[in-house]
């Protein structure tokens, strides 16, 4: 489904991720396979673009870099990004 990348074999760039874009530390959050950027902004608000900003002034890359908003792409994304680099 996702390509064989999952949340828990992308530990640490979930972890640094969540740290630098949402000032998470772990055990401040849970995530899921099903996780979305959605799911860390304010209930009433649907607009990820100061997120996706955010995402990519750290990682260098951006929304349509990445196939949703699932962090699971996220993720899978910035792990491409830092194997090319």
């Amino acid at each position: 489904m996702f390509n064989d990348f999952e949340i828990g074999s992308s530990y640490n760039i979930a972890s640094e991720f969540m740290s630098t874009i949402f000032d998470l530390d772990p055990g401040d959050y849970l995530i899921s396979d099903e996780s979305s950027i959605l799911d860390f902004t304010p209930f009433d608000e649907s607009d990820t673009t100061d997120i996706w900003s955010r995402i990519e002034s750290a990682y260098g890359i951006n929304r349509t870099d990445v196939r949703s908003e699932f962090l699971v792409n996220v993720f899978e994304s910035i792990a491409q990004r830092q194997r090319t680099q």
